[in-house]
Formats: structure tokens, sequence, C-alpha cells
């Protein structure tokens, strides 16, 4: 686990398998940021979390916890630019074989 202030703020990592350290930092955690598969299991663990942004478009798995007194928001949108220009790419990368 490392921990660094910016800004009055303490951000951490968790380890796998999970540490002592690592049950303190999600009990005091406001904002988490993951995979929902990965962190829906760890919501009950957040006592105060406020946010949960996850880094996949769908948040399926969020549906199946019953906490809802925080707010979750999701990627949606964000690479269709990315995945298009590497589909043409790929297409013509393709073609030219």
């Amino acid at each position: 686990f490392n921990a660094r202030g910016i800004a009055g703020l303490d951000w951490g990592s968790l380890t796998e398998p999970p540490t002592a350290g690592d049950e303190e930092l999600l009990g005091s955690c406001e904002v988490l940021v993951g995979e929902p598969a990965v962190c829906t299991p760890l919501l009950h663990r957040c006592l105060k979390l406020r946010w949960f942004q996850s880094t996949f478009a769908g948040c399926n798995q969020l549906l199946e916890q019953p906490r809802r007194d925080f707010t979750a928001t999701r990627l949606a949108g964000m690479f269709g630019p990315d995945m298009a220009e590497y589909s043409i790419l790929h297409i013509l990368a393709l073609e030219r074989r």
C-alpha cells in the first residue's frame, strides 16, 4: 500500500491478497475507482464511500448489491473514436495483404 497526500487527499491502492492496511483504507475511502466485478464485493467495507468510478462502461454488478448511498459513474462513450480508428486501420492493414 502506497499512500501520498495531494491537496489534502490520501491516495492508496489495494494489494492482492488484501492486508490489514487495505481494510483500514477501505473503511476510510470516499472515492473508489476500479472494475465493477472486483469492487462490488468490497463496497460493504467502504463505510464512507461517496463516489464509485467504474473503469468499465457496464456496471451491472452494482445492481446486485443493496447499497444506494453513493454516486456511481461509468466510462461509457469515452473510447468510441479510438475504437473506430483502430477498427478502420486494422481493416486497412488486412486489405493491404
